[in-house]
């Protein structure tokens, strides 16, 4: 017989409030949730949120190209009513199934943590590989990487995951936590990113090029990069393997709307 898993669509409302009870149920530290939506939400929604305990900030995007509406750039740079010394940046398609505040003590003294994206090979060779690092770095006038950016043969993600490797070259991911001082320098050169390079017709290729910039202005703004463990920021469809088998080691599932499949249940639950 063919498997077919039973699967549920969630509105981005209803993962929002899945995201938000989770953090809630589950985080045990200090901490406040800064809420941005940059589309209309309805009255019945908002009553919603306000029903938790979360701020909310209704803002117009600050990127716009087709169908692609962010303003992501504004969870570095937006003036919050209950500011704190850093900012943990995450998608609202994720579940925190356990209490992340330990594995965050660990980097406060980072400027930025962030685990490896799953490709940015943009190119199939080194040297153009290294063109591309050079021509990002110069156009923006960002610091070169401190260490050289290596091309990569497998998927960064599988290799931080189950071999807890530290690769040559921090790549970025959204999924990161940033002290103040340093997310008011990163949000704008993020911004720029994505109005100077982005290019519709090109999608896939101009995203990882944005990508790509995103990790040489870690650098470029942050002196100390750490990492997020394995088991933060981690896809529901890997926990197959048997070092997630024991659920307490897995902070956050991020389900980037087809994993949900994995997750059903969890997700009803909150």
């Amino acid at each position: 017989p063919v498997y077919k898993p039973l699967t549920k669509d969630y509105t981005r409302f209803e993962q929002t409030v899945i995201m938000i009870r989770s953090i809630e149920r589950n985080w045990k530290f200090d901490y406040t949730i800064n809420l941005i939506v940059n589309s209309s939400i309805t009255k019945l929604q908002k009553n919603v949120l306000n029903s938790l305990n979360v701020e909310v900030y209704e803002v117009d995007p600050t990127f716009e190209s087709g169908d692609v509406k962010l303003s992501r750039s504004l969870a570095y740079t937006l003036k919050l009513r209950k500011p704190g010394t850093h900012r943990f940046i995450l998608d609202c398609d994720m579940i925190a199934v356990n209490d992340i505040g330990p594995q965050l003590k660990k980097l406060y003294k980072h400027d930025v943590c962030a685990m490896y994206e799953w490709d940015t090979n943009i190119t199939s060779t080194q040297s153009r590989y290294d063109n591309c690092v050079h021509y990002l770095y110069s156009k923006f006038k960002l610091s070169p990487p401190r260490v050289p950016f290596k091309l990569a043969k497998l998927s960064h993600s599988y290799d931080r995951h189950f071999g807890n490797k530290r690769l040559p070259c921090p790549l970025y991911n959204p999924i990161m936590l940033m002290r103040e001082a340093s997310a008011r320098k990163f949000g704008p050169i993020y911004e720029r990113l994505w109005k100077e390079l982005y290019i519709p017709e090109d999608h896939i290729n101009s995203a990882y090029m944005i990508q790509l910039g995103m990790s040489i202005a870690m650098q470029h703004v942050a002196p100390y990069i750490g990492q997020l463990d394995a088991g933060v920021n981690m896809l529901p469809s890997l926990m197959i393997h048997p070092k997630f088998r024991d659920f307490s080691r897995v902070y956050l599932l991020h389900c980037c709307i087809d994993s949900y499949t994995f997750t059903r249940e969890l997700s009803d639950y909150y």
